[in-house]
């Protein structure tokens, strides 16, 4: 019982089909691939900027929170 908590899973690896990069984690290798095809599906509803990752489009919206605190502030 005890060695199977430190056995590794086979766990199936995701492959770039453009160059050989691979990761378990299906979502990194979709946000790897989008470095070679471009493609931004996040994109921001108050500039309409675009990103490939949502956690870059969440750290973009403080940017307009922090502006629209400085309005208020003067």
């Amino acid at each position: 019982m005890l060695n199977s908590v430190f056995e590794k899973k086979d766990h199936k690896m995701h492959h770039c089909p453009y160059c050989p990069y691979s990761h378990r984690r299906k979502y990194n290798t979709d946000l790897h691939i989008r470095k070679h095809t471009g493609e931004k599906p996040f994109h921001c509803d108050m500039c309409g900027r675009r990103f490939s990752d949502k956690s870059n489009l969440n750290k973009h919206a403080i940017t307009h929170l922090i502006q629209s605190m400085n309005r208020v502030d003067t």
